[in-house]
């Protein structure tokens, strides 16, 4: 799942329990030594996930060792990030000649526990989460508030090697695309050029989890993450992202731009859009359905992100015809028929 909103240079795995046979180096066992049962199983999991990441960077399985600050301290020539939570474990890596750095969390689609929001935003964050939970209210902003921060100090800890406060970044979503900015408080240090004092990252709500990723790419890394925003002494911002050069600049999206869209297609997309809406996920092609503002965001997502496909909203009432995955088929295909298959 995480990998729809990390570069395509990045290697990811993914766990959504843990499997018996995963094994620890013995440094990692130390680490590890006495840390009670569930501790034990996250830990395990995340390094199997970061060695099954390693093949697919076509580096051998190595021990993943501890850091000072618990962060885990990757073979040379590599930067990446680990998380888990219940159900989910995650690791994300990639070559340092590509990106600078990698941080990615997952945290369960639920509220954030009472009062615990004043302790990670300032009182205008706050305020825009409470604008954002009006608009809409299928998202637990608070939670995502929290995984975002989490995933923009797993980014910038490797870079700056100092602590970063909650408060210290100050983060901006913006749903249409499911992205938000960090305006970071705190002088942080200068890498390949560029100053590390605004990020970017993108995020996602699915299946219970919402998971966040924040990727830093150097000016001449090639690499389609955001960032490092600025030349040291001023100058225009830099955004490897829109580099026609950088093999990542597309996104995993745009690696199936010409796949056909079917039936089963549609059906799949709607049905998890409506068990993140109404928790009901007992959809078929003619199951009627209500899309809101957010049910339709999270379908442009979707389509972007798995067909790069462009979904634009649609004109006057349209959008109230649009109450079944046939008649959401129906009408893509209408508009787009090089993409979608016909209707039966």
């Amino acid at each position: 799942m995480i990998e729809g909103i990390l570069p395509g240079c990045v290697a990811v795995a993914e766990a959504f329990d843990d499997p018996p046979g995963a094994e620890l180096f013995p440094e990692e066992e130390r680490a590890i030594r006495g840390s009670a049962e569930r501790r034990r199983r996250e830990f395990t999991t995340t390094r199997h996930c970061a060695r099954r990441a390693l093949a697919g960077l076509r580096i051998a399985p190595t021990a993943i060792p501890v850091g000072a600050r618990r962060e885990p301290r990757w073979p040379v020539g590599v930067v990446g990030s680990l998380t888990h939570c219940e159900g989910y474990r995650a690791a994300a890596l990639a070559a340092e000649n590509r990106l600078v750095s990698v941080g990615i969390d997952a945290e369960p689609h639920a509220p954030m526990p009472e009062g615990m929001l004043a302790g990670i935003a300032g009182p205008a964050e706050t305020s825009r989460l409470a604008e954002l939970g009006e608009e809409f209210p299928h998202v637990h902003w608070g939670r995502l508030a929290f995984s975002a921060k989490e995933s923009v100090y797993k980014a910038w800890y490797p870079v700056a090697r100092s602590r970063l406060e909650f408060h210290d970044a100050v983060l901006d979503f913006i749903p249409r695309t499911q992205t938000f900015t960090a305006e970071l408080h705190r002088k942080g240090p200068s890498a390949d050029g560029l100053e590390l004092n605004r990020l970017t990252g993108r995020w996602l709500v699915l299946n219970g989890l919402i998971l966040t990723a924040v990727t830093i790419a150097g000016r001449g890394s090639g690499a389609g993450g955001g960032g490092l925003t600025r030349p040291a002494g001023g100058g225009a911002p830099v955004d490897p992202k829109t580099d026609p050069r950088s093999e990542c600049s597309s996104f995993r999206r745009l690696e199936r731009a010409e796949v056909m869209i079917t039936r089963d297609d549609m059906t799949a997309v709607i049905a998890e859009c409506m068990a993140l809406q109404t928790g009901e996920a007992s959809v078929d092609y003619d199951t009627p359905i209500a899309i809101d503002s957010f049910s339709f965001v999270w379908l442009q997502h979707q389509l972007g992100e798995r067909f790069g496909y462009d979904l634009q909203p649609p004109e006057g009432e349209v959008m109230q015809t649009l109450n079944s995955a046939r008649a959401m088929h129906r009408y893509l295909a209408g508009l787009s028929p090089d993409r979608f298959a016909p209707v039966d």
